[in-house]
């Protein structure tokens, strides 16, 4: 049943994981060589929403803003 497919497999989804303290950016960067290869997500480890923001091209998804730290 791993990576079973029903289909073609389109473009890899651009995903920004945002993670500003040292335990969250080492588990982000385990998650993102685990998914490596997939070919599924296009994944970058940023510790910062302005750094993902730019990454992902200037746009958030409605109503996603910033969070204070």
């Amino acid at each position: 049943f791993y990576l079973r497919t029903f289909g073609p497999i389109g473009a890899p989804i651009p995903v920004a994981i945002v993670a500003p303290t040292d335990l969250g950016y080492g588990i982000s960067k385990m998650f993102s060589s685990l998914m490596f290869g997939q070919n599924l997500m296009n994944i970058e480890v940023l510790s910062t929403f302005s750094q993902a923001k730019h990454w992902l091209g200037g746009t958030f998804p409605d109503g996603l803003t910033d969070i204070p730290a």
